[in-house]
């Protein structure tokens, strides 16, 4: 029995992929890691950021709450009355000196705030050897608050703005919460 067997001979039987075909599946795979590691760069860094703003936040509340509470009890010189005598020194910056229950002037925009492990918290800078300088700035304003009914500068109630801020490279994030102190009326 002969059997005849139909041989195709291949044209050329060390082809392969050609140059270009290899650059374009290596451009595709690149495109393919690329964008997935784009993704996840951008989350890095708005995390970053919404932990630095919540941090923000949190001092910039702290600095009101401090002032309302010190206020309202009475506590060392954070009495409303020292609050309207705020006004004079505090229009432009300060800073809550809880050392010494007092306000001080800050210098223009510097006021950082240092951490602090003894004390569990964020302070100006205490001269403690163990105080870290943080990234994030913290500074008050008292305004005179205007009585809307007789038109007059009221007596009985200012304006307090706490602003903190901090740097992320060269762009400049802050948060500001202004909160009415009236005068308590015991």
């Amino acid at each position: 029995m002969n059997r005849h067997y139909k041989t195709t001979k291949l044209k050329n039987p060390e082809n392969g992929f050609t140059i270009v075909e290899t650059l374009v599946a290596i451009a595709i795979l690149m495109i393919a890691i690329a964008g997935p590691l784009v993704v996840a760069n951008k989350s890095l860094t708005a995390a970053l950021y919404a932990k630095d703003y919540a941090i923000g936040s949190f001092l910039a509340q702290e600095g009101i709450e401090l002032i309302r509470n010190s206020k309202d009890n009475g506590i060392g010189a954070f009495t409303f009355s020292s609050l309207k005598d705020a006004w004079g020194t505090c229009h432009t910056s300060c800073r809550i000196d809880v050392s010494t229950n007092g306000f001080l002037a800050c210098p223009p925009n510097n006021c950082t705030l240092y951490t602090v492990p003894t004390r569990n918290g964020y302070a100006y800078s205490t001269g403690e050897s163990d105080q870290e300088k943080t990234i994030f700035s913290r500074e008050f304003h008292v305004s005179k608050v205007t009585d809307q009914t007789t038109g007059q500068i009221s007596t009985k109630e200012v304006k307090v703005t706490v602003r903190v801020w901090w740097n992320e490279g060269t762009v400049e994030n802050e948060v500001v919460i202004n909160s009415q102190m009236v005068e308590n009326s015991l």
